[in-house]
């Protein structure tokens, strides 16, 4: 082995194995102009195709920074004689990754310097008479360990030279995620990065504080929730802050609904905690699950799904177990309905409500059975211009409140059915989205944008939560003692967000891990 292959292969230690070696010949890359002037006479290894670089900068710098000297390369053939007019490919090995680091090179024409956009990623050259090719480099914007490649497609000749980039002055600092949750008495961990101008991590160190009374610093970047409220957390680098939120929230579990766009995509039903820890699932996988709901055993789950994956138009209620993750229709046969959807079990009893449409766009209240026999309409006819939906059940089940439009009234209302008379009394000339408490004495509801509380008797005041605008389709969730409301909002560019309110005082505690969860119910039982 002579001294142009060890000087090769010292270089190239860091290469993957396929990068090294092709078949027919090998590309020897020698870096170091004083040595390779010093050495150009030497004889060359028989039958071996190769580059040499007769002048390069260091093979190392800062993002963004363009090398002042010019690479010069040569092309010789087998036989050391240079190769002319011949086609190389220079270009960052990593081309194919944006977000690594990659070099950028373009010819070097002595009178006309163009401006950046001259600069290839990823581009051919000709070499001239005497097999050479003259170019300028500069750094991407990418921080890191990559290589600049060489490449004859034609000859089987290639290979690389590593380089170096490393990331520019600090810029900012940012701390993650940018909104999280934590149960009283747990931890969650945050991390910050000290970045350049271009987003590159460096190695300084943060330092951390935490404001307000719901929370404390166990150790930088580790957050202990305290009691229920907010907690501020500041990171902070020379003149350089960021900071995030954290809620500090109760224990539960919830059901949600995770959403996928897309012909074909399925939607997910997982089990998680509130502070999203412990996901479980999915529970389902499924296009168009729109709606789902607890039984008050907390073993089992309905949601509303479309018999055709490519589209959401004829939905069916399903039933999931648990525990076993076995799936059934709620009732066997469609018919006499067009579709059923939004699914809810009595608190007590057999018995499951649902929307059913039976003819053209209207939509009735009916139930069945758990084992899907004696199906029918509980609530009143409905005509094409008529809409009962949304329904919740009472905790004795004597009693259904639901959202209804009826006779192009202009707004949703929100009427009380007697289930055993059918009889219909109004409750509010103006709601959406109700759903009942576990005690049965007050119904969560949307009006005019905001969620909201109200006796059923209508005694004392309506409670009025302050949230971003509520999500019309999705109920508040009750929590098995009452205390607290999870509720669905669509404030989100990338999906809805859930708070969960205390009705007590109004404190809303926003759940960050909720962005593109389309629905969260409470668990009914502790």
């Amino acid at each position: 082995m002579n001294w142009r292959t060890v000087t090769h292969a010292r270089m190239m230690g860091g290469l993957p194995t396929g990068a090294l070696l092709r078949t027919a010949s090998r590309l020897a890359v020698l870096v170091g102009s004083a040595v390779l002037l010093a050495c150009d006479g030497g004889p060359s290894a028989p039958g071996v195709a190769r580059i040499s670089i007769r002048r390069a900068p260091p093979f190392s710098g800062v993002v963004g920074e363009q090398l002042d000297t010019t690479f010069v390369i040569q092309y010789l053939d087998r036989d050391g004689a240079p190769r002319r007019n011949a086609q190389v490919l220079i270009h960052c090995s990593r081309y194919e990754h944006p977000s690594e680091p990659c070099m950028l090179v373009r010819k070097f024409d002595p009178i006309l310097e163009g401006p950046d956009r001259t600069f290839y990623a990823f581009n051919f050259f000709t070499t001239d008479d005497q097999g050479r090719l003259t170019f300028k480099a500069k750094f991407n914007n990418f921080a890191g360990t990559s290589w600049i490649r060489f490449r004859d497609p034609d000859a089987a000749v290639d290979d690389s030279v590593p380089f170096t980039a490393r990331p520019d002055v600090p810029a900012a600092v940012r701390v993650a995620p940018a909104d999280t949750s934590v149960r009283v008495g747990q931890t969650v961990t945050l991390r910050a990065r000290v970045l350049d101008r271009f987003g590159n991590e460096r190695t300084e160190t943060a330092d951390w504080g935490v404001t307000g009374s719901a929370g404390e610093l166990a150790s930088p970047g580790v957050v202990r929730g305290l009691a229920y409220g907010r907690a501020k957390v500041r990171v902070g680098y020379s003149t350089f802050v960021d900071s995030v939120w954290v809620s500090v929230v109760p224990s539960a579990v919830f059901a949600t609904v995770l959403n996928y766009s897309g012909p074909g995509s399925a939607d997910l039903v997982h089990l998680v905690n509130s502070d999203g820890a412990g996901r479980v699932g999915p529970i389902v996988s499924s296009t168009c699950i729109r709606t789902i709901g607890w039984a008050p055993t907390g073993d089992r789950l309905t949601y509303t799904r479309d018999e055709n994956p490519f589209g959401c138009f004829d939905p069916r209620i399903y039933i999931v177990s648990i525990a076993s993750g076995t799936q059934t229709r709620l009732r066997p046969t469609l018919a006499p309905v067009l579709s059923e959807s939004q699914g809810r079990m009595g608190w007590s009893g057999p018995w499951y409500y649902f929307v059913a449409r039976t003819i053209g766009p209207n939509a009735e209240l009916w139930r069945v059975q758990a084992n899907g026999d004696s199906a029918g309409r509980v609530g009143p006819v409905s005509t094409n211009v008529d809409f009962d939906y949304l329904p919740s059940v009472s905790p004795n089940g004597a009693e259904v409140v639901y959202s209804s439009e009826r006779n192009l009234e202009g707004s949703p209302r929100l009427r009380i059915l007697t289930v055993a008379t059918g009889e219909v009394r109004d409750f509010l000339p103006n709601g959406l989205a109700p759903a009942w408490s576990p005690d049965g004495t007050r119904i969560a509801y949307i009006r005019d944008g905001r969620f909201r509380v109200r006796n059923v008797d209508l005694s004392g005041s309506e409670i009025t939560f302050d949230t971003p605008t509520p999500n019309g389709l999705v109920p508040p969730s009750w929590s098995p003692d009452g205390q607290w409301l999870v509720v669905t909002t669509g404030e989100s560019v990338l999906g809805e967000t859930s708070y969960i309110v205390q009705v007590s005082t109004g404190l809303a505690l926003p759940l960050g891990w909720t962005h593109r969860y389309s629905s969260v119910a409470w668990k009914p039982v502790p």
